[in-house]
């Protein structure tokens, strides 16, 4: 009897979630962090690169300069907090983790919160990535994209440095609370 590679992974995902009492799962991949909480991993084997996908799902980087975190939470929002100052790397490893997630919903509609409020900015080059990305996500399902930020100057150079934020439904807020409520009107608008 042979078993195959996902069916052992699968295997694997499962004691350790019931041993760590499904509280908090982590796993090293591709040179991010990735915690999991709860739910029962959903595995996508591609070529040579193993993909683990969760509902609740959360990816940091290690990696380059700047720091983020990106996670799925419910009604398909994508709840990301950027820290410090990003270079390419850094700014790179932050869209490629939301293009996972964004790809894991299969064409569902999803909605962004974005935590600014701890980011320090970024190199010349790290905009153009976000700027590239942005019209990457511009021909995406996105509903709505709300930023946290504590001062003019950040959704100035945001609006700036990544014109094609333009093209989607953006608003700034000043508190999770607002930013939250807003995404969430936009949802039952958009969704209802």
């Amino acid at each position: 009897m042979t078993v195959s590679v996902e069916v052992l992974l699968n295997i694997l995902i499962y004691y350790l979630m019931l041993r760590l009492r499904a509280a908090k799962f982590v796993h090293f991949f591709d040179h991010k962090l990735i915690k999991f909480n709860k739910l029962v991993a959903r595995l996508v084997i591609m070529p040579s690169v193993i993909k683990v996908y969760f509902r609740d799902m959360a990816i940091s980087s290690k990696r380059g300069h700047g720091r983020f975190s990106t996670t799925l939470l419910e009604n398909n929002i994508i709840s990301a907090k950027l820290i410090g100052s990003f270079n390419e790397r850094g700014c790179f490893n932050y869209t490629e983790s939301v293009k996972h997630i964004v790809n894991a919903l299969n064409g569902e509609p999803f909605a962004m919160l974005i935590d600014d409020l701890e980011l320090e900015g970024g190199t010349p080059e790290a905009y153009q990535t976000l700027q590239a990305y942005n019209v990457w996500l511009n021909t995406q399902p996105i509903i709505a994209k709300a930023f946290i930020v504590n001062d003019r100057m950040t959704k100035h150079i945001i609006l700036q440095r990544s014109p094609a934020l333009l093209e989607q439904k953006i608003a700034f807020f000043e508190t999770h609370e607002e930013a939250e409520s807003w995404l969430s009107l936009q949802l039952y608008q958009k969704c209802s």
